[in-house]
């Protein structure tokens, strides 16, 4: 069945309408096809005789862990079913298991979010007393378990689980944050800091601006003291703190009402330099949350004079962006800001440019700007279509080459020569571009031509290997 579903990408997309199921006293409706498949599959469930329930959760399993999204929400959609029509011992137990699964993930793949997503839903449906066991299990007070805490929403949690779990994953987590800043800020250890971030964010993000006021501030307390150790040159050529990046700027963003103006103006200047270097998307799209946050606010009179001015450009930057994932979050956040912003004189400045009020525009009038016929509907199916089976044939191939994926060791403090490398050439790289610059926009001083031909020297140097 699921191996059948994925390949029905074309009917899926359309979608394709069928009768749905006949309700007394109710017409008979049309259902769309993954509605259709989910319901006869449910039923199927719950027809099969208990020594068949092992062979059902193994293919659950492997169906979640399938790298088509559809056909992972499809058997996600069917264990929360089977989490309902089942005992609560039984929820309970797949629940344990889903958990260890995440916590086993090496990295960022496909396969832990698919198990995230699991896990998020069936722990609403999770016995009180269960989840009082759960949390004992894997305490939000030991380091390790951040990896399960940042997956998971606490609101599916009791209100008694609440607060002491909130509390004890914000705490844990600045910890982490804090015994990082106290070991030299190793790059080798900075993957622990990014998941006790996510927590953080997970937390912030499940409890809004109704987190404790005691715990935002010390969040804040800890994204000042982070902000102070990244530099726009290591965001570039490092591939984790981006991901920090985008992590703090969330955090701040979801913070904005109790964060200082320092740090305001900070993560503006900072944005100012970084994103006229063109940095990953994810990075972009937290910068996104970051600006949108900046309406519900006033900017305080005493950084006004240095927010302000730079906000247009920003805003204007990724309105142009070529990128339609980013430019649809730029569109959203300006709209955001624009709505709930006292500084009005920020909106006329963002939309100078013509092209980018008519984005503006057509977006706020919800203009279709593409209209295809079905021919050409069915045919860009088919071309994705492909490229979507090429891309799941690759996914697959890899995992029967490969495995198991190694990470770097937790305790590796430092880089590998070939990364130190990469990073110092990334640097090196980044300042001259700069020097280029400023030597075309006019004269260049004779001592800083001396200093160039010692540079000169150097690289022949290095060339020479000496």
């Amino acid at each position: 069945l699921f191996h059948n579903f994925q390949r029905c990408y074309a009917e899926l997309s359309l979608p394709v309408q069928l009768p749905g199921v006949m309700i007394k006293g109710q017409a008979q409706q049309n259902i769309s096809l993954y509605e259709y498949v989910c319901t006869q599959l449910c039923s199927f469930i719950t027809s099969l005789p208990a020594s068949l329930f092992p062979a059902l959760e193994c293919t659950l399993l492997d169906a979640v862990l399938s790298p088509h999204m559809l056909t992972a929400l499809l058997a996600t959609d069917a264990w929360c079913f089977l989490a309902r029509y089942g005992s609560a011992e039984l929820c309970a137990h797949h629940i344990s298991l889903i958990a260890q699964l995440v916590k086993s993930c090496c990295g960022e793949c496909y396969q832990l979010s698919h198990l995230s997503l699991l896990l998020r839903r069936m722990l609403f449906l999770m016995s009180a007393d269960h989840q009082v066991v759960f949390v004992e299990r894997f305490s939000p007070k030991e380091t390790s378990n951040l990896l399960l805490w940042r997956q998971v929403n606490v609101k599916a949690l009791t209100p008694e689980l609440q607060k002491p779990v909130t509390s004890d994953i914000t705490r844990t987590a600045i910890d982490q944050c804090l015994k990082w800043q106290s070991s030299k800020c190793a790059l080798g250890e900075l993957e622990q800091v990014n998941v006790a971030l996510a927590a953080l964010v997970a937390v912030c993000h499940a409890h809004g601006e109704a987190l404790n006021l005691g715990l935002q501030l010390s969040i804040t307390e800890t994204l000042c003291q982070m902000w102070t150790i990244i530099t726009v040159e290591q965001v570039l050529s490092q591939h984790c703190i981006q991901q920090t990046v985008a992590l703090l700027l969330s955090l701040v963003a979801l913070l904005i009402r109790v964060v200082g103006p320092t740090l305001i103006a900070q993560v503006v200047l900072f944005l100012s330099s970084l994103l006229p270097l063109n940095p990953p998307d994810h990075v972009r799209l937290a910068a996104l949350d970051f600006l949108g946050s900046l309406g519900k606010i006033v900017i305080p009179p005493d950084v006004q004079g240095t927010v302000l001015p730079k906000l247009p450009c920003l805003f204007a930057s990724l309105l142009a962006d070529k990128s339609w994932l980013i430019l649809q979050h730029a569109l959203q956040g300006f709209t955001l800001f624009a709505e709930e912003t006292c500084h009005e004189a920020v909106v006329p400045h963002s939309l100078e440019s013509g092209g980018i009020k008519n984005k503006v525009v057509s977006f706020l009038n919800k203009v279709i700007t593409t209209v295809e016929c079905k021919e050409l509907q069915v045919e860009r199916l088919k071309q994705e279509n492909n490229i979507l089976d090429a891309h799941f044939t690759s996914l697959n191939m890899c995992a029967v080459n490969d495995p198991v994926v190694m990470e770097p060791s937790a305790k590796r403090a430092r880089l590998e020569h070939c990364e130190e490398y990469e990073s110092a050439l990334q640097t090196a790289e980044n300042a001259f571009k700069t020097l280029q610059t400023l030597i075309q926009e006019g004269p260049v001083p004779e001592r800083i031509m001396v200093r160039l031909q010692a540079l000169q020297t150097i690289i022949m140097d290095l060339n020479n290997g000496r």
